[in-house]
């Protein structure tokens, strides 16, 4: 609930602050929070079966590597269908931010499947929330500090 009411905190704060903030939150914390999300049920079987095939580093790369053209395709589907009027900065930093984000959608979701496996609760059942939440607000401090450090920069 904490986790849940900061993130709804920063998005009123900044939804009115800055042109198309809602717009972005949207996709740079639900993305990576569902391939972090996604990420948990294969990691808690790897972590269960305790074999190294498919290796966790496998699983990750695939879910890192999968989110790269949603990751240039929507700032490029927004600037060309005139929704958003974009900057070169503004978008670099965004598809930059938002590889942070999902990188750590997936190591939160890495540590919190072994953490709750060690301490014998269903990680399916517990990382979910937990880490949905986490990710909603990682990913739209991320977008805040997009929009300010190209607000410092004043190019338009």
């Amino acid at each position: 609930m904490v986790i849940s009411s900061a993130t709804g905190i920063v998005l009123d704060i900044f939804a009115s602050r800055y042109w198309g903030f809602p717009l972005l939150a949207v996709v740079i914390s639900g993305l990576p929070g569902g391939v972090g999300s996604i990420a948990i049920s294969p990691l808690k079987h790897l972590t269960h079966s305790r074999r190294k095939e498919p290796p966790k580093k496998l699983v990750t790369t695939t879910l890192l590597l999968i989110t790269i053209p949603v990751e240039i395709i929507f700032p490029a589907t927004l600037q060309t269908s005139g929704w958003l009027k974009l900057s070169i900065l503004f978008a670099v930093l965004s598809v930059l931010l938002f590889r942070c984000a999902v990188t750590i959608s997936l190591l939160i979701a890495n540590a919190l499947t072994d953490f709750l496996w060690s301490k014998d609760l269903d990680p399916d059942t517990y990382a979910l929330p937990i880490h949905s939440a986490t990710m909603d607000l990682v990913g739209q401090l991320l977008l805040v500090l997009c929009f300010q450090l190209v607000s410092l920069t004043d190019i338009s």
